[in-house]
């Protein structure tokens, strides 16, 4: 079932970026890999100003804080983006075309990584869409590609290298490869709660 959604949001991604040309696509692919840097390193801070403004969806935070974030960093670079490059790169025909295909494919595919890796910490079961996320600890989806492993081995690789010297991180991310057994087990504490309240995520304000 999640293989056919994740498809489902490539194809939406590639149309939107079709008619766009090399020069675009390469700098929206750029402008979603920077955005999804950035928010994996603040959504947890967010989520956590979250959380105590609004507790009793603190199963919520998390997912919200994310998209909230993304959103907002991927706008921020396009906006800066567009006008530093104000005047579209022009390509010979065959360059072009060929171009702005595969950088539209790579932006769905990384869009894709970010949104596979974002479930994680959504508020959902501890194997939601029938089973094919997070069966089991290292269970691979979308055809066993896994874009969700991708990404974080993505982060967890940056956070040691470049992001650290850039960005001034104080840790690696995910040093302990606990993440995914973290938020797996916050899933599954949600299950639990669900079952106990007829399925809502609220809690009860501490």
């Amino acid at each position: 079932m999640l293989a056919y959604v994740l498809l489902v949001v490539c194809f939406i991604v590639i149309a939107m970026l079709w008619n766009e040309g090399m020069w675009s696509n390469a700098i929206t692919m750029v402008n979603i890999v920077f955005a999804g840097i950035l928010t994996w390193n603040l959504f947890e801070i967010v989520a956590g100003w979250l959380d105590k403004q609004i507790p009793s969806y603190t199963y919520a935070c998390d997912f919200l804080a994310f998209w909230l974030l993304f959103a907002l960093m991927f706008n921020i670079l396009r906006a800066s983006t567009d006008q530093i490059s104000k005047i579209r790169v022009r390509f010979k025909k065959p360059i072009e075309q060929g171009g702005r295909v595969i950088f539209a494919v790579l932006s769905a595919w990384v869009l894709v990584c970010i949104m596979c890796a974002s479930f994680h910490v959504a508020p959902l079961s501890l194997s939601p869409f029938k089973g094919s996320f997070a069966a089991e600890p290292k269970a691979k989806c979308f055809f066993g590609l896994a874009p969700d492993r991708m990404w974080l081995a993505f982060m967890h690789t940056r956070s040691k290298k470049a992001m650290k010297s850039v960005l001034g991180q104080p840790k690696v991310f995910d040093a302990g490869g606990d993440f995914t057994l973290k938020y797996a087990s916050r899933r599954k504490e949600l299950q639990a709660h669900n079952l106990k309240t007829d399925g809502t995520i609220r809690v009860k304000k501490r």
